[in-house]
Parts: C-alpha cells; sequence; structure tokens
C-alpha cells in the first residue's frame, strides 16, 4: 500500500479495577523509543519509487491478510506518505475515511515485524490527530472491536494521553468512551448515559520505546474486554446505558475530542474497526503474525 491517524483526568466515578497480569514484554524490532520520519530530502521520483514497493509489499503481507481475514468495516494501515491528509482504508467498500489534522508525523518506523508498511507519530504537542467521523463503532450495546498498535515516545506525569476517543458534541459532560494512557497504565473508559461508569485498570505497565497490541471489544448487551499482547488483561460485569445518538461526536485517534493538547505522545499503527467483538483466539492469532517474522 501507499505509505500514508494534558489534561489530567480525575475519575470521579467508580472504578472496575483490574489486577490480572499479563506479559506485555514489548516487541522488538525498531530500536529506541525516537521516532524516524526516514524519508525526507529524496524527492518525487524516490517517493514514487517507494509507493510502488509499498503497494507491492502490502499485497503479501500476512498480517494484513489475518486482519482482512476477520471482515473488519474500516482497515487503516497508515502507511500514507509524508504530506498526506488522509489515510487509505484497506476495506474499498465500507466507505468509511479518516482525515489527518495538525501534522501528524508520517512515515515513521511501523509495528509489524519484517513489513515495511509505517506507522503515524501522534506526539506533536499541537492536536495532531486522526478524525474518523462519525463512523462505527459506538459502544453501545452493539458488537463492536477497535484494534490497533501503539509505541510510547514519552510519558508525561499525571497527564491522560488518548490512543482514541469519542464523546457527545457537549463534551466531556455527557456519554463518551476512550483508551488513553495515565502514566503507566492504559485505561479504558466508557460512560453512559445515566451517568453510570466502566472503566478499566488493567494492572499491567506500559513502558516506553516497545510496541504494544491493543484491542477492545463489546458484545450485544454491552460488557467490554481489553486485550494487550494477545491477553485479555480486564472486563465489566455490566454495561453503561449508552445510546446511540448520544454519541454523535467524531472518532478521533491520537488526542482527546474536547482538549487536543493531551496527543498520544506516541506512535499509532494498524487501526481496524469491527462491527463484532472479536474471539481471544483470532486477537491472539493477529498478535502472533505481528511479532513473526514472515
Amino acid at each position: 500500500m501507499r505509505r500514508s491517524v494534558a489534561f489530567f483526568v480525575a475519575l470521579a466515578v467508580p472504578l472496575l479495577a483490574c489486577s490480572l497480569l499479563v506479559d506485555t514484554t514489548g516487541l522488538a524490532g525498531d530500536g529506541p523509543a525516537a521516532l524516524d520520519s526516514g524519508d525526507e530530502g529524496q524527492g518525487p521520483a524516490a517517493d514514487a519509487a517507494k509507493d510502488a514497493a509499498f503497494d507491492a509489499h502490502s499485497s503479501t503481507s500476512a498480517y494484513r491478510a489475518a486482519v482482512l481475514a476477520d471482515d473488519p468495516v474500516a482497515y487503516f494501515r497508515l502507511g500514507d506518505p509524508s504530506g498526506a491528509t488522509s489515510v487509505k482504508n484497506e476495506v474499498q467498500t465500507s466507505g468509511a475515511s479518516g482525515s489527518l489534522a495538525n501534522a501528524p508525523r508520517l512515515s515513521v518506523p511501523g509495528a509489524i515485524v519484517g513489513d515495511l508498511d509505517t506507522a503515524i507519530g501522534f506526539d506533536t504537542a499541537n492536536g495532531a490527530r486522526l478524525d474518523l467521523g462519525t463512523f462505527l463503532p459506538r459502544f453501545d450495546g452493539l458488537d463492536a472491536s477497535i484494534e490497533l498498535w501503539f509505541k510510547r515516545t514519552v510519558i508525561p506525569p499525571d497527564s491522560a494521553r488518548f490512543l482514541f476517543d469519542r464523546q457527545t458534541p457537549a463534551g466531556l459532560s455527557g456519554p463518551r468512551y476512550a483508551l488513553f494512557l495515565l502514566n503507566t497504565r492504559i485505561h479504558f473508559e466508557r460512560v453512559g448515559v445515566d451517568g453510570g461508569a466502566d472503566v478499566l485498570y488493567p494492572g499491567i505497565s506500559i513502558g516506553l520505546g516497545s510496541w504494544y497490541h491493543v484491542v477492545v471489544t463489546t458484545a450485544a448487551g454491552g460488557p467490554v474486554s481489553i486485550f494487550v499482547n494477545g491477553v485479555v488483561v480486564g472486563g465489566t460485569t455490566t454495561p453503561a446505558v449508552v445510546t446511540p445518538a448520544d454519541l454523535a461526536g467524531s472518532l478521533y485517534f491520537g488526542t482527546n475530542v474536547a482538549s487536543l493538547n493531551s496527543d498520544a505522545a506516541a506512535a499509532i499503527d494498524e487501526i481496524a474497526i469491527y462491527s463484532k467483538p472479536l474471539s481471544a483466539a483470532r486477537v491472539l492469532e493477529h498478535y502472533r503474525v505481528g511479532t513473526t517474522p514472515p
């Protein structure tokens, strides 16, 4: 494919804490936390040649094949070239598109071992983001999953940094769901129209400079599960009450909807969205393929 998605959060809601442990050893592959763009100053001809190479490579990518085998409703590999203002959707029939804003860093080294495809850095402290608009999923009691890979570049103290976020147009005062990093922990929060909340706070540590694979799933009826590096690390037992009309806002990756200075401080890669909860077996298979040399 072509190479083309701080504020402190005080959670004043009951926490559903999970202390399950998981091996979150980072993935080997691309060295230190600093992200390299790798294609400055090479000119249009070199860029065109690289685009052709990426297209040819992507068509044979084992990881891409594993994701597409699970019928995502949208899939963004994020290998778009420098200067791109939108990202390519590998699911051509879905109609979903993503727009880039505030110049995230493109063409940084990607997550998948042995794969030439690149990632996007959302660590420029200027509200850089990928906006998927009002596209699914809503996490409102429907079947849905969001999958991505991320690598932290800095750990700002006591500052929530958002991997994805969706809220009502009213912002933090209304229903929302978000996956964010706070200090060395990952959190998923879903707040319902009734004010009830599901908050997942797995007892695992997320470090610098390593890629992590994360999948958040929900089944009809509302319970949520979160997987890190192929293993389930927490889940809810009761759903928050969230209706489709309550989440009319855009789904952002790389920052928070209400406070655009809360960028992810991370690279993000391989975003996939499904209209079903991925099974534990398929989540593990995606992680296995992504970490196994071709």
